[in-house]
């Protein structure tokens, strides 16, 4: 074998890991960096709830450009409402597609976070799968490098795939909507309590308000609810948050709040 052979030999080529690595290593610095050099102004836009969801975007889609509509602004201004103590029981009601999830059990608690640490969310879903998936898109945006390097006082001590904690007493616990019985907190917030097909059956439409009634007022403080406004027949145009029952009416979905 040649010098020239050996020397080659000897040329440490890294792993697809440790490019990897090095990639991510790089790109949180870029982050960090961008943060950095606008941080006040981007905390100052963050001040409300619209603004957060526009530069919080990014995190959660980073492949797909943010497109605001007047329902984001609508959705988002009575959430805030919820956070100032203007409302203390919201129901969203609208078609599938149009951000309800992701604004209102997403980047709402962890907008409120960056306001309150230590506020604690009882989140559920008809679907365990779909609160894992929300729990897992808030904690990965709380533990993102924009989020940390804005609001550094927001750590995390255990990071669950359904729930976690941070250090200002603050918690998220997900459970499925028919377990909602145990725990506490200064919100609930309920994102579609049965699925479409289970919505068609008068059955399951009584036992989800028989669940609403005796587990959610003693829970928290404050409760959003949001259903997909697909059917007139839906539980939530029968049936407001606070229990009382409603007239079936095929006007269309919208915002109501008590």
């Amino acid at each position: 074998m040649s010098s020239i052979d050996l020397r080659r030999s000897s040329v440490h080529l890294p792993s697809m890991a440790e490019i990897r690595a090095e990639r991510a290593r790089r790109k949180a610095k870029l982050e960090r960096d961008r943060v950095a050099h606008d941080a006040e102004r981007i905390r100052d836009r963050c001040r409300t709830l619209g603004g957060f969801v526009r530069e919080a975007w990014h995190v959660l889609e980073p492949t797909q450009p943010y497109v605001h509509g007047w329902h984001i602004a609508a959705i988002c201004s009575h959430l805030e409402a919820v956070s100032d103590g203007r409302i203390n029981r919201l129901l969203i009601n609208v078609p599938p597609g149009t951000m309800k999830s992701l604004l209102a059990s997403v980047l709402w608690p962890a907008w409120e976070w960056t306001r309150q640490p230590s506020l604690r969310y009882l989140t559920t879903s008809y679907a365990e799968k779909y609160v894992k998936r929300d729990s897992r898109r808030m904690r990965d945006l709380v533990q993102s490098e924009w989020n940390r390097s804005l609001w550094p006082e927001i750590e995390l001590m255990r990071a669950g795939e359904a729930s976690f904690a941070n250090t200002k007493t603050g918690f998220r616990e997900g459970v499925p909507f028919a377990s909602l019985t145990g725990g506490r907190g200064d919100r609930v917030i309920i994102d579609d309590p049965h699925s479409t097909e289970t919505a068609e059956s008068e059955a399951e439409r009584e036992n989800t308000t028989r669940i609403f009634r005796e587990a959610v007022p003693r829970r928290a403080t404050s409760c959003c609810f949001g259903e997909l406004g697909t059917r007139p027949t839906s539980t939530s145009s029968r049936t407001s948050p606070t229990g009382r029952r409603r007239t079936r009416s095929t006007r269309p979905p919208g915002l109501s709040d008590d």
